[in-house]
């Protein structure tokens, strides 16, 4: 079954942390008590820019293999729908050529003053989770869903992200109302799992002592692209 969520960004934050909060300990990782660390892979088609992304707060053995020593929390990249206080670990990546996800325009019409948009999503690599963001801006936005089941929302409360999974091979059809005819900026970003490796700059396994963290996005490939309809 394809299942959706229609969250507020801020709060894929305060999920995240009620649900991966982790006691940290004085003593130094070892391999029977090993540390979280996370790195993720993200792609933006739109400007052809590349980022390696980590939740950490300081750079560590294993993601020294891609970040700079010198780094430290910053804004993330816009697609990656974190809230407006995020800081993230950034540095730029090596460029692979993915092919982003989609979006085509399925059906427009505007009765009694609302706009009803139709749009279907695919992830042309197949990942299995696509992220569909309409612009933050966009004070008229009334609701958002997929297959006929649509959720009320309220632009107010910050910006609202739909979080597709199990996402079909032939994508779904998103639906969008708004309050008029005002062009609607989608940010669509596909997400599967495992880094991408560079024959040049391999990432290599953790050590004993590091672990893979139970952050949503680590140890994943997105790749964003912007539509207007």
């Amino acid at each position: 079954l394809v299942g959706e969520r229609v969250w507020p960004a801020a709060a894929l934050l305060v999920a995240g942390l009620a649900l991966f909060l982790w006691t940290a300990s004085e003593a130094r990782p070892t391999a029977v008590t090993p540390a979280p660390t996370s790195l993720l892979y993200a792609f933006d088609s739109d400007d052809r820019q590349a980022f390696w992304v980590s939740h950490d707060e300081t750079v560590n053995e294993w993601t020294a293999q891609v970040l700079p020593a010198s780094a430290r929390p910053e804004p993330p990249p816009a697609f990656l729908s974190t809230p407006a206080d995020a800081r993230r670990l950034v540095a730029a990546a090596p460029l692979v050529d993915l092919e982003p996800p989609r979006a085509e325009l399925v059906g427009d019409v505007f009765d009694r003053n609302v706009r009803h948009l139709s749009v279907r999503v695919d992830s042309p690599r197949g990942a299995p989770f696509l992220l569909v963001a309409p612009d933050a801006s966009l004070a008229t936005l009334r609701a958002i869903g997929l297959h006929g089941r649509l959720v009320e929302v309220d632009p107010a409360e910050g910006p609202v992200v739909l979080v597709i999974e199990n996402l079909p091979a032939d994508g779904v059809v998103i639906t969008l109302q708004t309050f008029d005819r005002q062009p609607v900026d989608l940010s669509v970003t596909d997400w599967s799992f495992g880094l991408p490796q560079f024959e040049q700059t391999p990432v290599e396994p953790r050590p004993p002592h590091l672990v893979r963290s139970t952050r949503w996005v680590s140890d994943s490939l997105l790749v964003h692209a912007s539509y207007w309809f």
